[in-house]
């Protein structure tokens, strides 16, 4: 499934995207592509959706395959800041994809893209992860590493939580004044995300609400990755 064509990026649908999405190129031989060519971000696939963000594989001219992520309207400012810090500063560990950074004017971030199978963790790495972590940034554990979120011994997704100590990275304030007004903006235009939960019944009209659900989401996280200029 790919978002291209959705909103999600403002860009057509080129023949390079149709034959990476039809098989006939490969995302990898697209992304050198682009490098080569310097040419401007494309939308190849959707990769996930959770509760922070959405994940699409993207072409990158600086280097070549990145993972984009569109903040989910279920995560604060406040949490989408700090996250943004955090991995920042993880950058400088190897066991952590690498964070390209935010798209100026929106809630958008690109990460290292990393192919391959998802690793089999011992008991033990969750504290060995945290120890090295502990190297670059203070006071935070890092946690749900396991199952999809490790991929060839390297995090691509965590959460981060903050254990104590004093908390000097939580919502830089350049990001949240005007960030919490654009959120407060995809609210009033989409109200009943944040009343609707599930619901006891079933069939038909079950399925037909949890559709309409997830394209109040999608429309609310294409709302603020599009946020005016002057927003951040």
């Amino acid at each position: 499934m790919s978002l291209t064509g959705l909103g999600f990026t403002k860009t057509a649908l080129t023949k390079m995207v149709k034959m990476v999405q039809q098989g006939k190129l490969s995302a990898e031989a697209a992304g050198e592509a682009s490098k080569k060519l310097n040419l401007k971000s494309r939308e190849l696939k959707f990769l996930g959706e959770g509760g922070e963000s959405v994940a699409t594989l993207v072409t990158d001219p600086t280097h070549g395959l990145a993972v984009q992520k569109y903040k989910n309207p279920q995560i604060s400012i406040r949490q989408y800041a700090r996250k943004n810090v955090i991995a920042r500063r993880l950058n400088k560990s190897n066991s952590f994809a690498k964070y390209y950074g935010r798209n100026k004017n929106s809630f958008v971030t690109k990460h290292e893209y990393i192919k391959g199978e998802f690793s089999k963790l011992d008991k033990g790495f969750p504290d060995k992860l945290n120890l090295e972590a502990s190297n670059y940034i203070k006071d935070v554990k890092i946690s749900d590493i396991g199952g999809p979120n490790v991929i060839n011994n390297k995090v691509i997704d965590y959460h981060a939580n903050f254990i104590g100590g004093k908390n000097s990275w939580d919502a830089p304030k350049h990001l949240t004044d005007n960030s919490a007004r654009i959120e407060a903006e995809a609210s009033k235009r989409f109200p009943n995300y944040d009343k609707w939960q599930s619901n006891p019944f079933k069939g038909k009209k079950y399925y037909k609400e949890q559709d309409r659900q997830l394209k109040v989401r999608r429309n609310r996280i294409k709302f603020m990755a599009s946020a005016p200029k002057g927003s951040q």
